[in-house]
């Protein structure tokens, strides 16, 4: 079982007996890419793309999703599928086969998630499901207290997980910020200090409008 299944978090899974139930993520069509930089408008994000990284299509992360829902599926011998509510901003790895390191943007609309009404709320929800969901496993999922970080004009309550099995180590680190109805979620998966710094570089790029 590849323990890094938490690239996509296991809050926005709900168990069903048909996946043809729920569509899957939506995408951000408000984008530029030119050269290196990428623009979102809507949001007002807009990053330059170091050549450490390579961006998933939409095809490419479809599959990602797919391959780690039915690992999933085969792990908890539950049916799960991605809940609506969430778009895609952008996904980022060096890495298509193992995907680590692993960065990726996405917005969560909160109507559709109306258990969170900030992200402590979305933060805790998150991690207890994924203990729960790992709970059967020799997994052991332990996180820090949460703290607030600054990046240029936006304030973020962070959070870091760290997930340990036999001979694995990995981290996810997530910045989370409320704008209006939205969550804007940034995780960071990496498993060693150099994979931490280039995930860390591309996060302190941003320049938000």
């Amino acid at each position: 079982m590849k323990f890094y299944l938490l690239l996509i978090s296991t809050i926005f899974y709900v168990s069903s007996s048909s996946k043809a139930q729920e569509p899957a993520p939506t995408w951000s069509s408000n984008v530029i890419l030119e050269g290196n930089t990428y623009t979102n408008g809507f949001w007002g994000i807009q990053l330059k793309i170091d050549t450490f990284w390579q961006i998933l299509n939409r095809a490419e992360i479809n599959k990602l999703i797919e391959e780690r829902t039915d690992l999933l599926d085969e792990s908890t011998e539950k049916s799960h599928i991605m809940r609506t509510g969430i778009e895609i901003l952008l996904s980022l790895t060096p890495d298509t086969n193992e995907n680590m390191p692993f960065f990726m943007i996405s917005a969560i609309n909160l109507s559709m998630f109306p258990e969170f009404k900030n992200e402590i709320d979305y933060l805790n929800e998150s991690y207890n499901q994924s203990k729960q969901t790992y709970e059967p496993f020799n997994v052991h999922i332990t996180r820090n207290e949460l703290s607030e970080e600054s990046i240029g004009n936006k304030t973020f309550v962070t959070s870091l997980i760290t997930i340990t099995a036999t001979d694995f180590l990995a981290y996810q680190l997530t910045y989370c910020t409320k704008i209006n109805d939205h969550i804007i979620n940034i995780t960071m998966n990496y498993n060693s200090e150099i994979n931490k710094n280039e995930c860390l570089t591309l996060l302190n790029s941003i320049v938000w409008k």
